[in-house]
């Protein structure tokens, strides 16, 4: 109503709300319907303090396994960027810790030496991240790695673990792109390349790309093509399937059988997501020749050179032209095969 632009009707409707939910609660004993007013009360302008309190408190009280009340709270919390909002239960906090030395979140983490590639991890509630300091010669965004690994405790806690990697990490990812658009995992050339060929795992095998990667690079776009699925799929389907999901999820329905509950037959969502993945790869750089010199004309240096020179708006070939110039320090001219 307040939308549109009944103004008057909307607050007596949030005066009712807030004096049913206070001194009315027997009519409000289904916690769907609970959960459902608490929503509206937000959505009109209510105190979120004091929704969490008359509407999704109670529902968490009687019964601690559902999920809808705590997806909720989570909900509101980032809509209003107050975590404290997210309503968990005292005492169970999340502790971070971050090294400055590599080798001791390695044994932290791990219980081993090694791990070179990874930047935090999340186990539960601890967090364990790499400090900046701690990688001097590859530079990373400490405040993106804490950002995806929380997303990892609030995801792993609202499905009990229950959750695969691929939608876990594809939730990560996508939110870190959500929150800033610079962080996250982006189409590249060897990501296009991936897509077009190969490499696209379908969405009910995702799974198999994090346990059987066929090298690192193919780990790496694993997370990447997760958080494709996930963002085509909230963005098609909405934001509220995905939160459906992860309830199912959480109560040990299968994954591939949740999909199909809550957006389509598993046939469709592959066959689907790899036509919308394709679209993506081929949109990349759509005025660009991106074949590739065969080995025979990497072979001659004359031929190579001639085959540069018919393709001015070759990927390979600008690519190469901006490492000559960088490489000369002619800075401003290495701009122009860039653009």
């Amino acid at each position: 109503m307040r939308a549109n632009g009944d103004t008057v009707r909307a607050k007596a409707l949030k005066d009712e709300m807030d004096r049913f939910g206070g001194q009315r609660e027997w009519a409000y004993r289904e916690p769907a319907d609970r959960i459902a007013v608490g929503k509206a009360a937000i959505r009109l302008g209510a105190d979120p303090k004091r929704v969490t309190e008359l509407f999704f408190d109670p529902v968490k009280k009687a019964n601690l396994e559902l999920a809808d009340a705590y997806l909720a709270n989570g909900e509101l919390a980032l809509a209003k960027h107050d975590f404290a909002l997210a309503a968990v239960p005292p005492g169970e906090k999340t502790v971070v810790e971050i090294f400055p030395d590599q080798k001791d979140f390695a044994i932290r983490t791990f219980g081993l030496p090694g791990g070179a590639g990874y930047l935090g991890v999340c186990f539960g509630r601890v967090i364990t991240a790499n400090s900046p300091a701690s990688r001097p010669g590859s530079p990373q965004n400490w405040q993106a790695v804490l950002w995806h690994e929380f997303t990892h405790v609030v995801t792993l806690t609202l499905t009990k673990n229950k959750m695969p990697r691929w939608l876990s990490e594809g939730i990560s990812v996508n939110e870190e792109r959500q929150q800033r658009a610079n962080w996250g995992e982006h189409m590249t050339p060897r990501y296009r390349a991936m897509i077009l060929g190969a490499d696209l795992t379908p969405v009910s095998k995702l799974s198999g790309a994090f346990l059987r990667p066929k090298t690192g690079a193919h780990l790496q776009f694993a997370y990447s093509e997760s958080s494709l699925v996930v963002e085509w799929l909230v963005k098609k389907w909405g934001v509220e399937k995905m939160r459906a999901l992860l309830a199912d999820l959480a109560r040990g329905v299968e994954i591939n059988a949740a999909l199909a509950a809550h957006f389509a037959p598993i046939e469709k969502v592959d066959a689907e997501f790899s036509a919308h993945a394709r679209g993506l790869a081929n949109a990349t750089g759509p005025m660009l020749d991106w074949t590739k010199p065969e080995p025979a004309v990497r072979a001659s240096d004359a031929k190579l050179t001639a085959w540069m020179a018919a393709r001015p708006d070759n990927f390979t070939v600008l690519t190469e032209q901006a490492k000559q110039l960088l490489a000369e320090k002619k800075w401003a001219a290495a701009k122009a095969p860039l653009l």
